[in-house]
């Protein structure tokens, strides 16, 4: 199941009139909202207006605990028996168990696993060892799995860089005007996807790139993207069959495997006939997909071993 979930939160307060971060934390808020409603609420006279998620970590916890808990009202599972599991970006890993405490004091599930986000993309490709570039709005992940050892970091240029610049109006603008101002002046985003290419290869040139890398994110479907990546590194790259869901729809793997219940993916596929008692063997068994938080060392790119 695809749920949107909701980026805004809002509160009002009997005298607000400075941020949120300035008001003592024991005063309750009067009324509290997220999504649609946080926007209109955060446009009246009292109302405080925030993003509690920025560039894929939460920097607000009451926020950050509304938005989770909308989530998940909106998929229709009861927290108490929900298995949640949540990516952030490779750079905030220090923050897992933060974040961690902050979903579980909310939402009090039957499970919670948080870990870098683009671990989801292996997972939604099958695979435990690779490097995956994600090339989402705010930041591009990257992060490298080879016997044990985990590489990454987080570049703070994305999408947002190119289509920030095609469009003379807000970011806004530019992101939900994504693929028409692509379209629009093409001289002008083969030159930025250029550049946004250069320091993404700059970083992914650091780590061991034997195993493949998977590229995603809704940055990799960018004109020449792809095929600039591949120019700079030398190597040639798969896409996921979802390249913008392709981090969400590997944790929904691994939340649902936790849970014992079957992924959407599952559902929608036709089940598999047993084998008949004194059938020769045929087809190799898929292999087991771990659930858990990936093993070994984390390491940001260019630490010393």
């Amino acid at each position: 199941m695809k749920v949107r979930f909701p980026s805004l939160y809002s509160c009002t307060y009997s005298n607000a009139r400075k941020l949120i971060t300035d008001l003592p934390t024991n005063r309750r808020a009067l009324d509290e909202a997220v999504g649609e409603e946080a926007a209109l609420m955060g446009g009246g006279r009292d109302g405080i207006l925030i993003r509690p998620v920025m560039h894929g970590a939460p920097c607000d916890e009451r926020g950050y605990g509304m938005l989770a808990q909308e989530a998940l009202r909106r998929t229709g599972v009861e927290s108490s028996r929900a298995a949640v599991v949540a990516g952030v970006p490779f750079d905030s890993r220090e923050n897992l168990r933060t974040v961690k405490r902050m979903i579980t004091s909310k939402l009090s599930p039957a499970s919670c696993l948080v870990l870098p986000q683009a671990y989801g993309t292996l997972v939604s490709c099958g695979r435990t060892e690779g490097c995956v570039i994600n090339v989402g709005h705010g930041t591009t992940e990257i992060m490298s799995i080879l016997r044990g050892r985990i590489d990454g970091t987080s570049v703070q240029k994305a999408s947002e860089f190119v289509t920030g610049q095609l469009s003379s109006r807000s970011k806004r603008a530019a992101y939900v005007e994504y693929g028409t101002l692509l379209k629009a002046d093409p001289h002008a985003t083969e030159r930025l996807v250029g550049m946004l290419a250069r320091h993404i290869a700059d970083e992914a040139s650091r780590m061991n790139l034997s195993t493949g890398v998977i590229l995603a994110g809704g940055g990799s479907l960018m004109p020449t993207m792809r095929e600039t990546l591949e120019g700079m590194l030398g190597i040639k790259m798969t896409i996921p069959e979802d390249p913008v869901f392709s981090n969400a729809i590997g944790l929904e793997k691994m939340a649902a495997t936790i849970q014992g219940i079957p992924t959407e993916r599952e559902r929608r596929e036709p089940k598999r006939e047993p084998k008949q008692e004194g059938e020769p063997p045929g087809e190799a068994k898929e292999p087991r997909q771990e659930t858990g938080e990936p093993r070994g060392e984390i390491r940001r790119a260019g630490d010393a071993p």
